[in-house]
């Protein structure tokens, strides 16, 4: 229950690890038990790598069984993660070479396929290896189907976290309307099959991210639909009691968070304490089982509960408690001095409480930092997922899509270079100038790829200035309201002086974190203009650095980029590459001049130069060069124009419908 009432971490570590088979699962979750936590000693990646060792001699020495090793390195993988023993993911490739081979080449369940994945998945989930995560989940999706035995939401479970963790709310709600549909379905599927239950659990974990984004969002109309969603499903899936009492245990578990946090969004706080005793009461109903994980979720829900219910003492030893646990994600330290903030205004030291808060804002900034540079991981995710083992589908036909544009440029080189060596001796001109007009082909791509990674992080810094926009300005505002109403109300108080300090304090900090907020986006809506300004500049530095006397020109006006998709991007530098080409090719041009402006609802790009033009000749005209520029300016949904003349030069002008991008 972090901030304000209806801010919640739903599942904050039960349902962080994806469902594997219960012998599995009760590994994994005995030692989130805080109390048997702190007294584990961690085994080392040595230690570890001795404990697979055993295993793997075991077999080879034909003490056991295929399916009794897959078993035992299941559980032993599940045992390491539960201590907190993560790995890189192609160190741990390593270590499941053999259970790779057995599960894919011996007669055993195919489930072992699934659990492959499932394992891995849930090291990365806990390394904060997101991309990595990422993969994993969609493999996992990919064998379930083909082992009959579907998970369609673990993708959606796994993206949905990763926005959980950015509090990137809007994304959430976004991703998760793509694919309501299929939550729905679940809900069906479980009404006619009865094997489905881990489907189910995975439903329930991605509407807590969704109840929690829409909480978030003030939008109690949505919570309730949510709510109602996840309360049907789990009544299928209490309705197939008894099962394995590991599942049921989650099951319980989840329906009674859905009605804490409702209850707590409700600022129904008597329900919601009667509903934390429910949850405490599930450790002796499931005696049996591993509960330790309850008792990390129940000190975050009860600190922040008592802080609602001003109950100061309860709250301080929660409180307490929760800055002496272990560190299970980069945002805990933000979370626990926001807590300790608001516990210390609530006994009036505001002094305290402002301390607190910039400290909590600073380990904020620092885990934001880590998710920057965590964008660019996931960007890449996919190609680096599995070291050089595993490589995705997709980035496979794009590197081979890049292998080909290489060889072919190569070979195209090679073809001319020998050509004029051999042919064209005199002509050294020319070939300097084909081979130059191949490396301007080669910097577009390189721009090309460089603008995709630039508009994701643009997007991250509008996120991040929106952030700071309205979270900490709206709460440096409220405590300068607080602060007046405190001056206004006790004028006389000796210590109105140092609230008054206090207030100028919280003044400077609003305004430089309102200020801020401001640069941060307007910076990042001239970003993508200066960026493709430069791109362009560099492809005429590339292609005139060796001409002396022509002078070149590029004008791209301010925020007419901003709605322009990535491929439009592309596309126009092809364009002005191409242009570029036929001006070294013909025009002997001694001025060139790009311009990119809106004109009503048209962006308006034009190439022109100061060369000798190509006269009437329709043969002139009709090269492969100008039909590839006739051509892209069509796929686009817009128009090109060549007016040019033996005497004025050539003007190229492309007007392109906005509404296309």
């Amino acid at each position: 229950m972090h901030g304000a009432a209806g801010s919640f971490n739903l599942f904050n570590f039960a349902v962080k690890f994806f469902t594997l088979p219960m012998h599995n699962m009760i590994s994994l979750l005995t030692t989130l038990a805080l109390s048997a936590f702190l007294l584990i000693m961690i085994p080392s990646n040595v230690q570890a790598q001795e404990q697979f060792n055993d295993i793997n001699q075991a077999y080879h020495q034909g003490q056991l069984t295929d399916t009794s090793y897959l078993k035992r390195v299941d559980s032993l993988t599940s045992h390491l993660l539960a201590q907190g023993v993560f790995f890189p993911v192609d160190t741990l490739l390593h270590h499941l070479k053999l259970y790779q081979n057995i599960a894919w080449n011996r007669n055993v369940p195919g489930h072992f396929r699934v659990d492959y994945y499932l394992i891995q998945l849930n090291n990365a989930h806990m390394a904060n290896l997101r991309g990595a995560a990422m993969y994993f989940a969609e493999k996992v999706t990919q064998e379930a189907d083909r082992q009959n035995d579907p998970r369609p939401l673990i993708e959606l479970a796994v993206k949905t976290y990763i926005f959980s963790i950015q509090k990137n709310y809007k994304k959430i709600i976004q991703t998760y309307k793509k694919s309501e549909q299929a939550v729905h379905n679940v809900l069906h599927i479980l009404q006619s099959d009865t094997t489905a239950f881990k489907a189910g659990l995975d439903a329930l974990q991605v509407l807590s991210a969704v109840m929690n984004a829409y909480a978030n969002l003030k939008d109690t109309a949505q919570v309730m639909e949510v709510y109602t969603l996840a309360t049907q499903i789990g009544k299928q899936l209490t309705q197939r009691y008894p099962v394995n009492r590991g599942n049921m245990l989650l099951a319980d578990f989840a329906l009674l968070e859905f009605d804490f946090v409702l209850a707590s969004i409700q600022q129904d706080y008597g329900k919601a304490e009667r509903l934390l005793d429910e949850i405490t009461a599930l450790k002796e109903t499931y005696s049996d089982q591993a509960t330790g994980f309850i008792d990390y979720n129940l000190m975050e829900w009860r600190t922040g509960h008592y802080i609602h219910i001003g109950n100061l003492d309860s709250a301080a030893i929660y409180v307490k408690r929760y800055e002496t646990t272990p560190t299970f994600s980069d945002t805990q330290p933000a979370v626990v001095n926001t807590y300790k903030a608001r516990l210390a205004a609530l006994q009036n030291n505001y002094k305290q409480a402002y301390e607190l808060l910039g400290k909590a804002l600073e380990e904020n900034g620092k885990a934001q930092s880590t998710l920057m540079e965590e964008l660019d991981d996931l960007l890449y995710a996919y190609t680096e997922a599995e070291s050089n083992k595993l490589a995705l589908e997709h980035a496979e036909r794009e590197k081979r899509k890049h292998i080909q544009w290489i060889v072919a440029i190569s070979a195209l080189a090679i073809a001319v270079v020998l050509g004029v060596y051999l042919y064209m001796r005199k002509e050294k001109q020319q070939a300097k100038n084909r081979i130059a007009s191949l490396q301007e082909i080669a910097n577009a791509q390189i721009a090309s790829m460089e603008e995709i990674k630039a508009q994701a992080i643009q997007e991250e810094q509008k996120r991040l200035a929106r952030e700071l926009h309205d979270g900490l300005s709206s709460t440096l505002a409220g405590i300068k309201h607080q602060l007046d109403l405190l001056c206004l109300t006790n004028p006389s108080d000796p210590l109105v002086s140092r609230l008054a300090s206090i207030e100028n304090q919280v003044n400077d900090a609003y305004a430089i974190a309102r200020g801020k907020s401001h640069q941060w986006y307007q910076d990042a809506e001239l970003f993508q203009e200066t960026l493709f300004k430069t791109r362009i500049e560099k492809l005429l530095d590339t292609a005139f650095r060796a001409t002396n006397g022509v002078s070149t020109n590029v004008q791209v006006d301010d925020y007419v980029l901003g709605n322009v998709q990535t491929e439009m991007k592309i596309e126009l530098l092809r364009i002005i590459q191409e242009s570029i080409t036929n001006i070294l090719k013909h025009a002997k041009a001694k001025t060139v001049s790009v311009l990119l402006y809106g004109e009503g609802d048209h962006l308006i790009l034009t190439i022109s130069d100061d060369g000798r033009g190509w006269g009437s000749s329709s043969r002139n005209i009709s090269g492969l060069g100008i039909r590839s520029i006739y051509e892209r300016a069509k796929n686009l949904g817009g128009t090109a124009n060549i007016r040019t003349s033996t005497t004025a030069g050539t003007e190229v002008e492309v007007s392109i419908p906005l509404s296309s991008s």
